[in-house]
């Protein structure tokens, strides 16, 4: 979750010089988010960082098959590993709406 939070965020959002708190994320999530009218999703909240922790989070536990409570050291590697592939293809998507800075 801090590497979520402290990095990914921060990079992705860096990349294409976007604020944490505006909107230009949230809405063109529905390109790369399915079903990003259900919860945990909120459009008329979140932002760009809600928007991609949640992706990225919602997208570690179906990864995983398992609340993360419930996760074991193997599962936080795998997970670790994982979230580069969630995070390339958030970028690739985003290239697509957003200009790069």
């Amino acid at each position: 979750n801090s590497k979520i939070n402290e990095e990914i965020i921060p990079d992705i959002l860096s990349y294409f010089k976007v604020d944490l708190n505006s909107r230009e994320i949230t809405e063109v999530r529905h390109h790369f988010i399915a079903n990003s009218d259900k919860l945990p999703y909120d459009y008329t909240k979140d932002d760009n960082g809600a928007t991609l922790a949640k992706y990225l989070n919602m997208a570690l536990l179906k990864f995983n098959k398992k609340n993360r409570k419930d996760w074991d050291l193997d599962d936080y590697e795998r997970a670790i590993k994982q979230v580069e592939t969630y995070t390339d293809f958030v970028v690739k998507e985003l290239k697509h709406y957003l200009k790069e800075k």
